[in-house]
């Protein structure tokens, strides 16, 4: 397994997302910026399971294993 860098709005669901704290938990979803669910513009909602949904700005980068 590798460790890839992607923005916020390139993440799709069953990426493994590396946390502050080490960890790492799965996407189970994502609404992109200018969605019915999401009328941001700017900001990318993704949910992270039990920690529920968070608010990611779109330029956010995060560590995913792939």
């Amino acid at each position: 397994m590798a460790e890839i860098i992607k923005r916020a709005d390139q993440l799709t669901v069953g990426d493994e997302v590396r946390l502050a704290d080490g960890s790492y938990v799965q996407v189970r979803g994502v609404h992109l910026p200018g969605t019915e669910w999401n009328p941001h513009k700017t900001i990318v909602r993704v949910s992270l399971g039990s920690t529920g949904w968070q608010s990611w700005p779109l330029s956010k980068q995060v560590t995913v294993i792939s």
